[in-house]
This record gives C-alpha cells, sequence and structure tokens, in this order.
C-alpha cells in the first residue's frame, strides 16, 4: 500500500491534476464533506482557497493519495481513511475525493482543508515516515504483502510504543529492517519533467554513462556530452550540472561513480553557467529551425504570381526569330508527344530572391500599363498617333472636351472669341495711388537726411 500526504496551495492547479482525463483512464468523483457544490472539483477548492485568505493560511489544503497493491473493497477503502484521519487528526474536516484508473491499478486522492471551524491548522509534520506506519498497518490488516520503505527501523519502533507489536514483529519476520533502504530509480522531479519535456530522465542517465565511459579526459567528457546534444555547465547547488537541447536542467550524478571523481575529471574546464548555456542552446535551437523553416506566407503571393498573357496580333521580329532559330523552323504536329520536362533543380537562396524580385517588378509593370489605358479602355501606344483620329470619329461630329496627346492623358483645348463670346470675366481691377506699394514690387531704399542728390548718388 503506497501512502502519500503533502500539504500545499494552488487550488486551481492541483483541481486541473485531479481532473486530468487525458493521464486517466477514467476519473470519478467520490464522497465529499462540507462542500457546497460537490460535483464541481474547482469549485470545492477554490471554495477551501477562500476561506485559508480569512486565515492567513499558506498551505491550506493536504493532499492524500491510496495506491493499494491489490484491490480493495467499499469496507475496507472506509477503514483506510478512517486509519489516515485518525493518523493525522483530520476528522470532521472538509474533503472531497477523487477516483482514478491508470494503467489497469485504481487509486483515490483527497483533498483535505486542514483548517477547522475554529480556524486553526491542523499540524503535519515527520508525514514521511508516518505514511509508511501508515502502509504497513494497512497492509497488516488487508493481508497484503510487506512494502519495504526508507524508515523501516523508525516505523518497527514506533508501532511498538503504540502498542501495535503484532505488526511491528510481523516486520521484523519478514525482515524489514534488515533490507538495504530503496532508491527510487527516476525521482518525483525526474519524472515531472519527464511528463513536461518528453525527455526521459532514464535515457538521459544512459547517455550521461555513455560519455563517461567513452572518455579519459575532461575535455573528452564535455565533447562527448555535446554530440549527444548536452552541455556541461556548472550548478549552483551542484558542481556540474546537464542542460539539454530544450534548456532543461538534469543531475550530472552518476550511479556508482563518486562525485570527487567528475570533480577531478572536470577540474580546469572553461564550463559556462547554467543561464549561458539555455541561452546558447535557445540560440542553437533558432538557428536550426531557420534552417528547417519553409519560405515565408508574405512570399507566397510573389511567387505564385505568373505573368498575363498579352494578346497580339504579329509576334517581334527578334522573338519570332528567336522562337525559328530553337525550333528549327518546323511547326511540330498536333498528335506530336509532348517532350519529357527536365527535372527541377532545388533552387538556392540567391535564386530564389533574384525570381522573387523579377516577379515584383512585373507585377509593378502590369499595374502601369492598366493605369495608362485610354478613356475607350484600349491602350494607346505613343509610337501610334494613328489611333486617336479612330477615337474622334468613333465619337460623331461632336468636338471632344479634350485631346488625346498621349497615353492616357490629354489637354483641355482653347475656346475661340465666339464661344467665350458673353461668358462671365472678372471685373478689372481699380487704379491705384501713384506711390502705392505694388505686390512684387522692390521698396527703394530711404534716402538718409542731411545729404544732396549728388552726394547720395556718390
Amino acid at each position: 500500500m503506497i501512502v502519500k500526504l503533502t500539504q500545499r496551495a494552488g487550488a486551481k492547479a492541483l483541481a486541473d491534476h485531479l481532473t486530468n482525463a487525458q493521464d486517466n483512464e477514467r476519473v470519478e468523483i467520490g464522497s465529499a464533506a462540507g462542500i457546497a457544490r460537490p460535483g464541481d472539483v474547482h469549485a470545492a477548492l477554490g471554495e477551501m482557497e477562500a476561506i485559508s485568505r480569512g486565515f492567513r493560511c499558506r498551505n491550506h489544503m493536504a493532499h492524500v493519495m491510496l495506491n493499494p497493491e491489490k484491490p480493495l473493497s467499499p469496507e475496507q477503502w472506509l477503514k483506510a481513511w478512517e486509519m489516515v484521519e485518525k493518523e493525522y487528526g483530520l476528522n470532521g474536516h472538509r474533503h472531497i475525493e477523487v477516483c482514478h484508473e491508470k494503467e489497469g491499478r485504481f487509486h483515490v486522492h483527497r483533498v483535505y482543508d486542514r483548517l477547522d471551524d475554529h480556524g486553526k491548522a491542523v499540524q503535519l509534520s515527520f508525514s514521511h515516515m508516518r505514511n509508511e506506519k501508515l502502509g504497513r498497518l494497512m497492509e497488516y490488516e488487508f493481508g497484503h504483502d510487506l512494502t519495504t520503505g526508507k524508515h523501516n527501523r523508525a516505523v518497527i519502533g514506533q508501532l511498538r510504543k503504540e502498542g501495535r507489536g503484532e505488526v511491528a514483529d510481523w516486520m521484523e519476520h519478514g525482515k524489514a529492517h534488515e533490507t538495504a533502504r530503496p532508491v527510487a530509480e527516476v525521482q518525483h522531479g525526474e519524472h515531472q519533467q519527464e511528463k513536461r519535456t518528453g525527455i526521459a530522465a532514464r535515457r538521459v542517465k544512459a547517455d550521461l554513462a555513455d560519455a563517461w565511459q567513452r572518455s579519459d579526459t575532461g575535455q573528452g567528457f564535455e565533447a562527448a556530452l555535446a554530440d549527444k546534444g548536452y552541455l556541461l555547465a556548472r550548478g549552483d547547488r551542484r558542481a556540474f550540472v546537464l542542460v539539454d537541447e530544450l534548456g532543461e536542467v538534469h543531475s550530472a550524478k552518476l550511479k556508482g561513480v563518486k562525485s570527487a571523481d567528475i570533480q577531478k575529471r572536470c577540474e580546469g574546464l572553461p564550463l559556462p553557467s547554467v543561464e549561458e548555456a539555455r541561452s546558447f542552446q535557445e540560440e542553437r535551437q533558432k538557428l536550426a529551425a531557420e534552417r528547417a523553416e519553409p519560405e515565408r506566407p508574405a512570399m507566397e503571393e510573389l511567387e505564385s504570381y505568373q505573368e498575363p498573357t498579352r494578346e497580339r496580333d504579329e509576334p517581334d521580329d527578334e522573338e519570332s526569330g528567336s522562337e525559328e532559330g530553337e525550333a528549327g523552323g518546323a511547326i511540330p504536329p498536333a498528335n506530336a508527344p509532348e517532350k519529357p520536362e527536365p527535372p527541377i533543380r532545388p533552387l538556392n537562396h540567391i535564386e530564389r530572391a533574384l525570381g522573387i524580385i523579377q516577379r515584383a517588378v512585373t507585377m509593378l509593370r502590369d499595374t502601369i500599363s492598366r493605369l495608362g489605358k485610354g478613356r475607350g479602355g484600349e491602350e494607346i501606344p505613343e509610337h501610334m498617333p494613328e489611333v486617336q483620329h479612330e477615337h474622334q470619329s468613333e465619337r460623331g461630329s461632336e468636338k471632344p472636351d479634350r485631346q488625346i496627346i498621349g497615353r492616357g492623358a490629354y489637354k483641355p483645348q482653347q475656346k475661340s472669341k465666339e464661344q467665350t463670346k458673353g461668358a462671365y470675366r472678372p471685373a478689372p481691377a481699380p487704379p491705384q495711388k501713384s506711390g502705392a506699394y505694388k505686390l512684387g514690387q522692390e521698396t527703394p531704399a530711404p534716402k538718409p537726411k542731411g545729404l544732396e542728390k549728388d552726394d547720395f548718388e556718390r
């Protein structure tokens, strides 16, 4: 029986974990007590969090998980929760229960509010040893196999103090106190990191061991790790750590190798800090993404643009001559098989840029030609002045208001005196007094006093 208890805060994060249907095959809400909305996990934990704010309690939730090795009956589940509440003093506290089924095993979570009705928080100290004691008691009561833990000797001594000598004897008979302390191959933090990044902790340890065996010096050890995508860096609390391609930090501890031996081999290496290693890995990821990145969407319109076909009666001499020279002057029959297209060679960056510039120039040229068409919708080239007379004859005997002089430009015609007879003319400006200043006229410089005319001219 595995029993875990942690005191924590963060109602939303815990509710998201309990209601996660992706990592669990089945999620069901079980019993609840003292909750206004027992069918909503987010609302229930939010209610506990709101109550804790009035009493300034940080870690106001006690998250308990029971994971039995064998299935339990409903009566056994009730007895197991009674043992947990008695051990930690959580009787009568509000709680909500969530059941999970994952990989064929059924386990249950319960979240208790540490605050009682008077606002006093329950103490949950020494939880690791007490969890193991609860696990051994449940295994003894339900007839399960003995599970060895890290605190076997402390659990046996505590059971004898509490008057449960039969359980302590059962543990000693199973030689639980003589068994070496088990060490998990993957720690809880490494397991959570593996779920977050997708990089298996066992794979990191295997790569680290392989790099250690393949090298004899510090430079060789660092190069072997770099080949696998890791950077060896200086840790904040440890001497050496590994930084993977995603910037995650891993322990550089090897099984069966002392930390002093690693420090001796890597002594004198100019290792970067964790932040420097992360920035370096980020830059390397950006360069790799730019190399594998497809063309930008903004260039798709230019690259997909095709020059419109223009209708013309006769081809130019140069173009027709070049076409005849290429085709040899012979027109292929209608049923002739098409020539196989040559294989397409991938373009490099320079050719791709030149193609984009050429298509942009063609688009600009077509836009200018569309803006320069005549009034009748037909383009009037500058070297074909006879088209102007055709436009005038098609419009009839009436004289046009404008005269076509070029590519879409016009010049207003001068009206005759008969046409302007009787038209409105502005009144002439009144005569100005002599000596008055006129616009645009330079004012003469003032004559100095006390000088004669001859002296002033001189």
